[in-house]
C-alpha cells in the first residue's frame, strides 16, 4: 500500500552522522508532494528548528516537534501536550543543587512551545549541542521564572551516557510531582534525557496529526532509531527500524532499513515503495 503519511525520525535516522539531511532529499520530497504523501520530520527539537532545517518544504510542512509534544501541520500548532510545572520547577532545583556542588557534568533546557531557556551562567557544559537542536533560545539567571502552564518538556543534556543519569532524572522530576503518572522521562539520544507528559510520545503525535490530516493508521509508515521512537513506530501502520536502531526499537519494527550513514530512509522510499 503507497503510504499517505510517513513520520520520520531525525538523529540516527533521516540524518547522517554529520547532522546532514541525505543527497536528493529535496527531490525525494517533491515527488512526495506531487503524490498527496505528507513527509512529517518527528524530533525532540523543538519547532523553531525544524522549521529552519525544513524551510524547503514550504508552508506544506508537517511535523512533530519535541517528541511529540508540539504537532505542527501547515502553519499552525494544532497539538501541544503541557509537562506539570511543579516537575520542571524540582528538576531545576536537582541540576542547581549538583551545580552549587561543583557537578557540571550536566544542564538543563525549559522547553515552552516557541522558545526554549536555559541558564546564563558561563560553565555550561553542553551550550553548542543545545544550541544546535534548540534554534530558538534564551539565557536566564533563574530559571524557575521561564516556567508556566505552557512548560512541554524539560530536557537534560549529559556529558557522559545519558543512561546513567535516567534515574537520578526520575527521582528528581517525581520529588516535584503528585504521582508517578505526572510525567514520563526518557532517553532520547545518548547525551539526552527528556522529561514530558506521560500522554506526549511521537507516538501520540502521530496519531493526532494523522487525524487532523483525515489519514488512516493504516496508511502511515514511520522510521526510528532511539527509545523515543518507540511509541512512534508502535502507532504506525508499518515500522521501519534502523540498522543502526537500539536493540528494543528493531524488536517491535516490521522491517528493517539499511543505516542512516547508508541513507536508509531514502533507499527504503525509493526501493521498496517506488517514491
Amino acid at each position: 500500500m503507497e503510504p499517505g503519511l510517513i513520520a520520520c525520525d531525525m538523529d540516527g535516522t533521516l540524518l547522517d552522522a554529520a547532522g546532514q539531511l541525505p543527497p536528493g532529499f529535496i527531490s525525494l520530497h517533491q515527488r512526495l508532494q506531487a503524490q498527496g504523501i505528507i513527509f512529517a520530520p518527528a524530533s525532540g527539537r523543538q519547532l523553531a528548528t525544524l522549521q529552519d532545517m525544513f524551510s524547503d518544504l514550504g508552508p506544506t510542512m508537517s511535523c512533530l516537534a519535541e517528541n511529540g509534544a508540539v504537532v505542527y501541520s501547515r502553519g499552525e500548532i494544532i497539538s501541544t501536550t503541557a509537562l506539570c510545572p511543579a516537575v520542571g520547577h524540582a528538576l531545576v532545583d536537582a541540576i542547581t543543587d549538583r551545580w552549587e556542588a561543583g557537578k557540571n557534568d550536566l544542564d538543563i533546557v525549559i522547553c515552552l512551545p516557541h522558545k526554549a531557556f536555559i541558564h546564563s551562567r558561563k560553565n555550561i557544559a553542553g551550550e553548542q549541542k543545545i544550541k544546535k537542536y534548540y534554534h530558538s533560545l534564551g539565557f536566564s539567571d533563574e530559571l524557575h521564572e521561564t516556567i508556566s502552564q505552557e512548560l512541554i518538556k524539560v530536557a537534560i543534556y549529559t556529558r557522559d551516557n545519558a543512561e546513567n543519569h535516567i534515574d537520578m532524572v526520575r527521582r528528581a522530576a517525581a520529588s516535584g510531582a503528585a504521582s508517578s503518572s505526572d510525567f514520563h522521562a526518557v532517553v532520547s539520544g545518548e547525551h539526552w534525557i527528556d522529561v514530558m507528559s506521560p500522554k506526549a510520545n511521537k507516538g501520540y503525535g502521530l496519531e493526532q496529526l494523522r487525524q487532523k490530516l483525515g489519514i488512516a493508521q493504516s496508511e502511515t509508515i514511520a522510521f526510528g532509531d532511539y527509545l523515543n521512537d518507540y511509541e512512534l513506530l508502535r502507532e504506525a501502520g508499518t515500522a521501519w527500524a534502523m540498522a543502526n536502531a537500539h536493540p528494543r526499537v528493531q524488536e517491535i519494527a516490521d522491517h528493517t532499513a539499511p543505516s542512516n550513514e547508508e541513507h536508509g530512509v531514502m533507499r527504503v522510499l525509493e526501493e521498496h515503495y517506488g517514491l
